[in-house]
C-alpha cells in the first residue's frame, strides 16, 4: 500500500528534477518540455479506465496525484504555491467527466484520442494559468498564448507520445483487432 504511495511522490520529484535541470539544456525556442504535466496527465488518463468500476477511488488517486504534481511544479517553477495544484485539480475532474462520457469497452485508447485529449487539457492548463496569474486584468490572460505556447504544445505532445507507447508497452495493452478470431 504504502508503494503506491511512495512511488508517484519520487517519480514526480524525478521528473521536476529532470525538467528544472537537466531539460533546460534542450530547449526549444525557450520552451522546456513540461514533464510533471506529462506524467501527471498519464497517470490521470490510466487511471480513470483502470478504476473505472469504483467510483471515489479514482476522484482520490486523482487529487492525491494533482496535489503531488501541482506542488513540485509549484516549487520548482511558479512563484505562487498552489496554482499547479488548483489547475490539475480542475483539470482532473474535467478529464474524468470526459472520459466518463466517452468511455469505451475495449483496454486500449487509440493515440489520437489520447492525444487530443492530452492537447485540450495542455491548452486549459495555460489557459487556467493564465487566468490565475492575471486576475486582475482578464485581457493579459491571453499573453500566455503566444508562439511559445505552440510549440510548447508540439514538444509536450512528443514527450506525451513517447508516454503513450511506453505506458502500453509496460503494461501490454493492445488495440483490439478487427479480424475475425477462430479456435478462442
Amino acid at each position: 500500500m504504502w508503494k503506491k504511495i511512495v512511488a508517484p511522490i519520487l517519480l514526480f520529484y524525478f521528473f521536476a528534477l529532470l525538467q528544472t535541470s537537466f531539460f533546460v539544456h534542450f530547449s526549444l525556442f525557450g520552451v522546456v518540455p513540461d514533464l510533471v504535466f506529462i506524467l501527471y496527465f498519464g497517470f490521470t488518463f490510466y487511471s480513470i479506465k483502470k478504476n473505472q468500476l469504483l467510483g471515489n477511488a479514482r476522484v482520490y488517486e486523482m487529487v492525491f496525484l494533482a496535489i503531488t504534481a501541482g506542488f513540485f511544479l509549484d516549487i520548482f517553477q511558479l512563484s505562487y504555491l498552489g496554482l499547479s495544484v488548483l489547475s490539475f485539480l480542475i483539470i482532473g475532474f474535467a478529464l474524468i467527466r470526459a472520459q466518463s462520457a466517452l468511455m469505451n469497452k475495449d483496454e486500449g485508447y487509440p493515440l489520437s484520442y489520447f492525444l487530443s485529449i492530452f492537447i485540450i487539457s495542455l491548452l486549459g492548463y495555460y489557459l487556467l494559468l493564465g487566468l490565475f496569474l492575471n486576475y486582475s486584468s482578464p485581457i493579459n490572460i491571453f499573453s500566455f498564448f503566444s508562439y511559445k505556447t505552440f510549440f510548447s504544445i508540439i514538444y509536450d505532445s512528443l514527450f506525451a507520445i513517447v508516454f503513450f507507447y511506453l505506458y502500453r508497452i509496460t503494461n501490454k495493452i493492445n488495440l483490439p483487432t478487427r479480424q475475425l478470431k477462430l479456435f478462442r
